[in-house]
């Protein structure tokens, strides 16, 4: 289901679940926002190599030893029924958004595609991006605690609906994080990410609980987050 939110903007109401247990998925920019070279998806869920690895390097003098950082730029997905699928951020931007060496994604960059659908993208994050706007048009500024929260947010996946309270309103969902083979924080936090960097090892990102919306939160790309689709300008 769609809506247009309070925000304005046409807006997905459900968690991204593009994926499937056998790898080689592949987007074209005929049915993706995807470049002209288009991007395969692959999950690595047999876990030959682990499940969104990462590592301390200890030889980089760009990120600095000791800091914790993507293995690679590598497609890492993991999908649930409940709660769709987690992306890692390079994954999330259809490759398009770098976590490591020098073709790294810097602060403040704000990449152009994804794996949404063609004519839908990635919301763009930070300081007056589309995840901050649509928290503000639900109250977030004057009041993000959790009456806010409440207005985004939906308890579990079997409450999500795209009419909340009478409104249409996101239904976001607390589906925690997915790292390292397991899934963190499910019920508890929701993480969704933006096409926005934050630095070369951090990515913006929507994240709220029952008690707060924080829309202006970046964390590692390495980690498996949710996706939610926003029509593009152009489309809509």
């Amino acid at each position: 289901a769609i809506a247009r939110l309070a925000d304005g903007k046409c807006w997905m109401l459900q968690n991204l679940k593009l994926g499937a247990k056998t790898d080689g998925l592949a987007l074209t920019s005929d049915d993706s926002n995807v470049d002209s070279t288009g991007f395969t998806l692959s999950s690595n869920e047999a876990g030959a190599e682990g499940k969104f690895p990462y590592v301390t390097r200890t030889d980089d003098a760009t990120v600095g030893t000791g800091t914790t950082v993507y293995v690679k730029d590598k497609s890492e997905y993991y999908c649930t029924d409940a709660y769709g699928c987690y992306y890692n951020w390079y994954t999330a931007t259809a490759g398009s958004g770098k976590g490591e060496g020098s073709s790294a994604t810097g602060a403040g960059v704000t990449v152009n595609y994804s794996i949404c659908p063609k004519g839908w993208s990635l919301p763009t994050g930070g300081s007056g991006g589309e995840f901050e706007t649509l928290a503000t048009a639900y109250g977030y500024g004057t009041d993000s605690g959790s009456t806010v929260a409440g207005k985004l947010l939906v308890a579990s996946p079997s409450t999500a609906t795209e009419n909340i309270n009478g409104q249409y309103a996101p239904g976001f969902l607390l589906g925690g994080y997915y790292l390292s083979g397991g899934a963190y924080g499910v019920g508890t936090g929701g993480h969704y990410w933006s096409r926005t960097s934050y630095s070369i090892g951090h990515g913006y990102l929507l994240y709220f609980n029952t008690s707060g919306v924080y829309p202006l939160n970046h964390d590692n790309k390495y980690v498996g987050r949710s996706v939610r689709c926003v029509l593009q300008e152009s489309q809509s």
